[in-house]
């Protein structure tokens, strides 16, 4: 077996409640050793198969590529322990580092400061290097050249504790796909906004799409991607260079240091270019409305830098809940109203979920419409039957994701 074809242990996290449909989209994409844990999926691949799902996932928050294991049996025993680790084989000793440590609930009880076992771990790697050359390298927290993320779990009835060591593979998390700039106000994250897309069986059907409260538009973007099938790392492989790489797995001994592997990934990355550059732009359509004008200024702005496919979006501003449907639209109707989180908002809110309902009662027949709220007394005032309410978290609130069909 090839170096690049070696099977390497992986790690995908993502938001919570995600964890299945995460696996799915591994499984979608040829990797079928999977495994839910909380938080994420591990999972077993070859290391170009793992780099490539780096470039294609549309849910993980990061990735991370598992480099040494090794079993706790207390508490003390870590700095002994991680010391066997062959730390110049995991970066060079003029790179900058940064620990994370994760501890799985079970194992919370022993291990209680997750803080003092990353500094633990910092110290069995930088007198690794002071014994061997004499200095230390430095931590960066910002921007390392190497991110480290040390997981401590307690499992089954297993004596001791298991710990696992990752490379962070992409650095800036997944989910902060590019195309939002300074400033902007966003209510959801691109992933969580892609799950809800899948959710609504978006990419397999290719029906026209309108987000009528669109916000800063990443609905619309990730609407956007879907549609033209497109990766979600896209902006990030557009502006990859040896100054600013894409993926943090860049600056990875294991990486660079394999051509082979690294002239078949960013062989992987100008296929995508290449796909790019000559897109057949669809005509299915993509349509946004708010009432605020400064948030239609943001989308065209963050749509822009998915030039030139966002001449097909079709933005617009006026009252979601007099919104007609566009001329030969369908498919599916989005909106994401306000949760009623600040003092004075309910009574305000009531009226406007229950005219957004008897709008899409009287204007969107026909259509699909798909509401997320997180709030259950708002909801009941949109007087029209669910056909499905699927559980998602925005950040800490507890959402429902509701289906209409309108006949």
């Amino acid at each position: 077996m090839s170096k690049q074809n070696k099977s390497r242990f992986f790690f995908a996290s993502c938001p919570r409640s995600l964890e299945e449909m995460l696996e799915k989209e591994l499984i979608d994409n040829g990797i079928t050793k999977t495994r839910i844990k909380n938080g994420g999926v591990q999972f077993e691949t070859d290391e170009l198969s793992g780099l490539k799902f780096v470039i294609n996932t549309r849910l993980a928050s990061r990735v991370y590529l598992e480099f040494h294991q090794f079993t706790l049996n207390r508490e003390k025993d870590l700095y002994k322990d991680a010391s066997k680790v062959s730390w110049d084989e995991v970066m060079d000793h003029n790179q900058t580092f940064k620990i994370t440590t994760l501890v799985n609930k079970r194992a919370l009880s022993t291990f209680t400061n997750p803080l003092h076992y990353s500094l633990v771990l910092k110290d069995s790697l930088a007198d690794f290097f002071r014994d061997r050359d004499g200095s230390r390298p430095n931590v960066e927290k910002q921007n390392p050249d190497v991110s480290i993320l040390m997981r401590i779990d307690q499992t089954g009835n297993r004596p001791g504790f298991w710990v696992s060591l990752y490379y962070d593979l992409s650095g800036i998390p997944l989910s902060n796909r590019g195309y939002r700039l300074p400033g902007h106000y966003a209510p959801l994250r691109e992933n969580l906004a892609a799950a809800l897309l899948y959710q609504m069986n978006y990419p397999e059907e290719k029906s026209d799409f309108c987000d009528s409260m669109c916000g800063s538009g990443t609905m619309l973007a990730e609407a956007l991607l879907m549609l033209h099938d497109l990766p979600p790392s896209l902006l990030k492989i557009k502006n990859h260079s040896e100054e600013t790489p894409a993926f943090d797995f860049f600056n990875h001994k294991w990486f660079y240091e394999d051509k082979d592997l690294k002239s078949k990934f960013e062989n992987e990355m100008h296929h995508v270019m290449k796909k790019f550059k000559n897109i057949d732009v669809s005509d299915k359509i993509i349509f946004g409305q708010d009432s605020e004008g400064k948030n239609l200024a943001q989308t065209r702005e963050s749509l822009e830098l998915l030039f030139p496919l966002n001449k097909k979006v079709i933005l617009n501003r006026g009252d979601s809940t007099k919104l007609v449907q566009p001329k030969d639209f369908k498919g599916i109707i989005f909106c994401n109203p306000p949760y009623g989180e600040r003092l004075g908002e309910i009574e305000e809110l009531t009226s406007l979920y229950y005219d957004y309902g008897e709008n899409l009662k009287n204007n969107w027949k026909g259509q699909t419409a798909f509401v997320l709220t997180g709030n259950p007394e708002l909801r009941k005032r949109i007087s029209l039957q669910t056909s499905q309410r699927t559980p998602f978290y925005n950040g800490k609130i507890e959402c429902r994701l509701l289906r209409y069909n309108l006949y």
